[in-house]
């Protein structure tokens, strides 16, 4: 069944002045040349932009929804224009390639780098405040702002495969990104003060993918490698009775160890080994839950040997033990 609470906002990834013309078009609101401005309604929100040096857009968004928003954004068809996003405050989630992940400020994924050329469907709650600063560029127009940043962007996108990267955001930034969003209050020199910062900002982390890319600590994952690691997911949640390793996986998927365990590190933010125990305690709650399955149906079903370790690992990671979880199941 449709979730009807839920709203639907179609746009194709672009410029800033593409988003305020399809959130005028979807919600109402006011646009004034680098501004869109909307505080009714299922969403509030206060988004502008600003041109720094004629070689890159700064995006300063700060927005609640009153309701679920799902906005499902298309490719830009458009291989040198990038996209980053640095996460402030708040959260959603965000999914590509069939892959839901969530965009947290202060996670492993502060940061998003995409190149735009595969859809994304970002789905953002309600009653969030959500602070996002974003900038947009190409390639081939960096010239001035910083020399080494074009280097840095041709290394990470300098390619014809969709490729996207998570970044956490360093701490470093956290006061420069705060003071964008109280230079936007000023009534005088805001314009100066804000492109200043972001200048500051845009520099900063560019070096920072710079030391990461020299550390080779940063790797980014082409569509081919979501593919491949929602495959492994979907497996791993289809064989609890069977013991898995690591270099199996790998042979079976075509990739070697090494990339598999960085790779499926990267996307879901565990590994290989924690997120199956993990999920085979999800799947245990849920047929304990039931109220069909003995303790003993679940732990053997699920590959345990040892019951005590079964129990053990499922008080654990639940914080109730599976014979507490069939009472309460046959109480409801």
């Amino acid at each position: 069944m449709a979730d009807t609470n839920t709203i639907h906002v179609h746009l194709q990834e672009g410029t800033a002045q593409n988003y305020f013309e399809i959130l005028k078009k979807s919600f109402g609101g006011a646009t004034h040349e680098n501004y869109y401005l909307l505080d009714q309604g299922p969403f509030r929100v206060k988004m502008s932009s600003y041109d720094i040096m004629g070689e890159l857009e700064m995006i300063i968004n700060e927005s609640e929804c009153y309701k679920p928003i799902v906005f499902e954004r298309t490719p830009d068809n458009d291989p040198d224009l990038i996209h980053i996003n640095l996460i402030m405050e708040g959260h959603y989630t965000q999914a590509y390639n069939e892959e839901l992940k969530q965009m947290e400020a202060g996670s492993a994924k502060g940061i998003f780098l995409y190149d735009g050329q595969f859809p994304i469907k970002a789905e953002f709650p309600a009653n969030v405040n959500l602070k996002w600063v974003g900038f947009k560029l190409r390639i081939p127009e960096l010239k001035n702002i910083l020399t080494d940043a074009q280097k840095v962007m041709i290394e990470l996108f300098g390619h014809d495969q969709e490729i996207a990267y998570h970044v956490a955001l360093p701490p470093e930034l956290d006061r420069l990104l705060n003071d964008l969003f109280q230079y936007r209050e000023l009534t005088s020199g805001q314009k100066p003060m804000m492109i200043a910062r972001g200048i500051e900002i845009f520099t900063n982390l560019m070096t920072i993918l710079k030391d990461l890319i020299a550390n080779k600590s940063l790797n980014g994952l082409h569509v081919e490698d979501f593919k491949r690691l929602n495959a492994v997911k979907k497996k791993l949640t289809r064989c609890f009775d069977q013991k898995i390793t690591i270099e199996d996986l790998a042979n079976e998927f075509g990739v070697s160890a090494s990339k598999l365990k960085r790779d499926f590190k990267q996307l879901f933010d565990t590994t290989i080994y924690q997120f199956y125990a993990l999920a085979k305690m999800d799947e245990a709650f849920r047929r304990l839950k039931s109220g069909q399955y003995s303790v003993t149906e679940v732990g053997y079903d699920l590959g345990y040997q040892n019951l005590s370790k079964f129990a053990e690992m499922f008080k654990k990671v639940k914080g109730i033990s599976p014979k507490e979880v069939i009472k309460l199941a046959d109480v409801v």
